[in-house]
């Protein structure tokens, strides 16, 4: 039996049948190598090639070889999140707060589908004094408003907390009156005041965000949201007040600020409701070209001429000789600065030949490179200076 199973073996490999006890995990029915162990393992559709990995691209089946596909770009646009491809997910971006500045007492916020925002942090604008309403503005400025309200009885809020109205002999000692009062008149030597409807002090510093008085007390209300601008437009919806100080969103123009352009590799600035590109996919000179991809990435190349001893023009592109016969470009910059007539290449600097005066007895060889005289008959001494090549030394 064992003589008939090796005489199987035997005769199926005289036939060109490779058999490979071993194969490797990924090998498929009907393969003998797979892609682990160096092997190209054969398709006839895509899904053939698939290796469940998102984050390497979509792999696809030419000519019946599988072949990688480009890598996701999960590249965002919002400057302020950390952008990454992770298998089993895809893109995730992370916002980033410290890459927003912070105004004032407002912090920097990142959101993930607009940008950088700011917002107050709770209790940022506390004073310590339990009956003042500390709020932080949109211009970034603390705000600490008196409320009698969180006093008790026949008492105000004052600067150091509750306690009762400030002393007086006269009106006269009352003409301060607290923020959204007003009147001041001396009642029993403790000043009185009268609630007012209306006060300049009354003011939260943010046009979004209107401020009233109502009893006696400063209130906010909530802050009009008029959405974050899109940087790829140069609108955007902003808090406007009218004529009769009515606060409602309007459209205004983001002019002198930055905009995305037509595409990844043109940011520009808006100029007016326009955006104004300029192309950051551009060749340094006539031998680079520059092409900016769908994916907003910017491939350039950089030309090489084809024969030895030449180089590519920046001003021409073309190719054009190293250098004019009699110069020389010790470093190798493109930059033909060596007169080998009056100079040589001393590794990538180029130095002056130099004169040796007489020389006396059997020192009577000169060499040009060091102006140093040796005896003709030390054959190493001047052996790797060469000699000017088109004119005498002078």
């Amino acid at each position: 039996m064992r003589l008939f199973a090796l005489c199987l073996v035997l005769g199926l490999s005289g036939c060109g049948l490779s058999l490979d006890f071993d194969p490797p995990d990924d090998a498929r029915v009907g393969m003998d190598a797979g892609r682990l162990d160096g092997g190209r393992a054969e398709c006839a559709r895509d899904e053939d090639c698939d290796d469940d990995q998102v984050c390497n691209g979509q792999e696809r089946c030419e000519a019946g070889a599988c072949v990688s596909g480009a890598a996701p770009t999960c590249d965002d646009g919002v400057e302020c999140t950390a952008d990454e491809c992770v298998e089993g997910v895809g893109c995730v971006r992370t916002p980033d707060h410290d890459r927003c500045a912070a105004l004032g007492c407002l912090a920097g916020f990142c959101d993930p589908a607009f940008g950088c925002d700011l917002v107050a942090p709770d209790d940022i604008c506390s004073d310590g004094v339990a009956c003042t309403d500390d709020r932080c503005t949109g211009d970034g400025e603390c705000l600490h408003l008196p409320d009698d309200e969180r006093c008790p009885a026949d008492q105000v809020c004052r600067d150091d907390g509750c306690g009762p109205p400030p002393s007086c002999a006269s009106d006269a000692d009352c003409g301060s009156p607290p923020i959204c009062k007003d009147g001041g008149r001396c009642e029993g030597g403790r000043c009185r005041y009268d609630n007012a409807f209306e006060d300049a002090r009354c003011a939260s510093g943010d046009p979004c965000v209107r401020a009233t008085c109502d009893e006696g007390r400063c209130e906010l209300a909530p802050p009009v949201d008029c959405g974050a601008p899109d940087p790829s437009l140069c609108t955007r919806s902003e808090c406007v007040a009218d004529a009769s100080g009515n606060i409602g969103c309007g459209t205004v123009d983001r002019d002198g600020e930055p905009c995305a352009g037509p595409d990844a590799c043109s940011p520009g600035m808006c100029d007016g409701s326009t955006c104004d590109s300029t192309s950051t996919c551009t060749a340094a000179d006539a031998c680079e070209t520059a092409s900016c991809q769908p994916d907003g990435t910017c491939i350039v190349a950089r030309r090489i001429c084809p024969m030895v001893g030449q180089r590519c023009d920046p001003a021409t592109g073309d190719c054009v000789a190293n250098c004019a016969p009699g110069m020389a470009d010790c470093d190798g910059d493109g930059s033909c600065e060596c007169d080998r007539r009056t100079s040589w290449c001393d590794g990538s600097t180029c130095r002056r030949y130099m004169s040796c005066g007489p020389c006396p007895g059997s020192a009577s060889e000169c060499c040009p490179c060091t102006g140093a005289c040796f005896d003709p008959m030390c054959l190493g001494c001047c052996m790797f200076c060469p000699a000017p090549a088109m004119a005498a030394m002078p």
